[in-house]
């Protein structure tokens, strides 16, 4: 029987390698860890509920579609007809036509009464809510407290979450968005075909010139137009020419790294790597080359290192470029929880395609774990179980239930060193 590892990368905020190709493609960067989620979605013939990290049943399965827990408070919906394709329990409540929404504590009671077309999660004790006209027409998108009072009347077509006491915010009228204050004034007025706020009173906004970091209230330009902007990431940010060429700004829209390169990610933990040439190196956050274009591919930083790939051999580098874990595997994923899967006699097998510029699915050989320390952690003939727990991981943020079940595992197996299992 042919044996498949499926090996996925950190989306990060999450967490998977964010790679911006430079040439358009957009990572998708919906998926998110919810830290103060410790009761998680779950659905059963059909309706959602919520179970603790032991897999129990805490809030009964009675909804048509859930959110997920954020400020002590989750959205849930009754009634309506469920979209499958729009479902995201574990990110943002949505997938419901016609349904009822409205919020419950995490003793399942029901604080804020189901009446809304459409919700968003709460944020900085806000949630914006769509309120029907009618039975089944639509209205504008407002804002409530808490308590389901309203703070800002229904007069939007849409809004975002609340940042540092603004918000996003739609024009009903014109269709263009602004930032708005907590009054529901406009900060910046809506004259942009996009906004996406950033920290430090900044946001990225697109209009028909192009894209610009400005600075707000008001709305003075620090940087652009570009062709795109990429969310900031430890207060750096990826912005893309005309010709499709990426460099870095910092916060205030100094440009850190000309706009040269075909290729260059998100940064973590200081560093992002760039595509020099046709082989990866990495940036520090001054935009000075700390680890030179050497690699075929890279990953993300996390936890420290990052995984890389030379002559179809995978290995690990710490921050410095040190190689930390010898560059000898034939597969690896980046860290996670202070683990990494790698693997021995397996082939990158993806179709001839790589997910977000790294390998992520390889086939046949053995496989293990390895720790921070470089304990290797065989898994033969465990494995199945042992990947769907990583792969959960992975895609859906922390999950105590399934570290504990991983952990547990971990404890049943004698690590042995990386010089052991590649001899194998």
């Amino acid at each position: 029987m042919k044996r498949t590892w499926i090996m996925l990368l950190f989306l990060t905020a999450s967490s998977a390698l964010l790679l911006v190709a430079c040439k358009g493609r957009m990572p998708n960067s919906e998926l998110h860890q919810h830290p103060d989620s410790e009761l998680h979605p779950a659905e059963k013939k059909g309706k959602w509920g919520f179970v603790n990290h032991k897999g129990k049943a805490v809030i009964r399965y009675q909804y048509t579609a859930v959110g997920p827990f954020k400020e002590e408070l989750a959205a849930v919906c009754s009634g309506g007809e469920l979209d499958e394709a729009r479902v995201s329990p574990f990110y943002e409540p949505s997938g419901v036509r016609n349904g009822k929404w409205g919020f419950i504590d995490r003793n399942g009671q029901m604080v804020v009464p189901q009446k809304f077309a459409d919700v968003k999660s709460f944020s900085e004790d806000k949630a914006w809510v769509r309120a029907y006209q009618s039975d089944s027409v639509l209205g504008s998108w407002g804002v409530i407290d808490r308590k389901g009072n309203w703070l800002v009347q229904p007069q939007f077509k849409g809004g975002n979450l609340y940042q540092n006491g603004f918000a996003d915010a739609q024009s009903e009228k014109s269709g263009l968005w602004g930032i708005i204050f907590p009054t529901g004034q406009w900060a910046v007025p809506p004259k942009y075909q996009s906004v996406q706020q950033q920290a430090k009173g900044k946001a990225i906004a697109k209009d028909k010139k192009g894209t610009f970091l400005i600075a707000f209230p008001g709305q003075r330009e620090l940087a652009g137009p570009y062709a795109a902007i990429r969310s900031f990431n430890d207060s750096l940010a990826i912005v893309v020419n005309p010709e499709g060429l990426c460099g870095v700004i910092n916060i205030e829209g100094k440009l850190l790294v000309p706009a040269k390169y075909k290729t260059i990610s998100s940064y973590h933990e200081g560093r992002a790597f760039f595509e020099s040439e046709g082989k990866f190196g990495f940036f520090d956050s001054a935009g000075e080359v700390v680890i030179s274009p050497k690699y075929a591919h890279v990953g993300n930083f996390q936890e420290g290192f990052a995984p890389v790939e030379k002559a179809g051999k995978f290995g690990f580098v710490n921050a410095q470029g040190e190689e930390v874990v010898p560059v000898v595997l034939d597969g690896a994923t980046g860290y996670t929880h202070g683990q990494a899967l790698i693997c021995m006699g397996c082939k990158h097998d993806s179709g001839g395609e790589l997910t977000y510029g790294y390998p992520d699915h390889f086939t046949g050989g053995k496989a293990a774990l390895i720790d921070l320390e470089g304990k290797v952690y065989p898994i033969e003939g465990k494995e199945p179980q042992v990947i769907k727990n990583k792969r959960f991981l992975l895609q859906r943020g922390i999950s105590t239930f399934q570290m504990d079940t991983l952990n547990q595992l971990l404890k049943e197996i004698t690590p042995i060193s990386l010089e052991d299992f590649a001899d194998q």
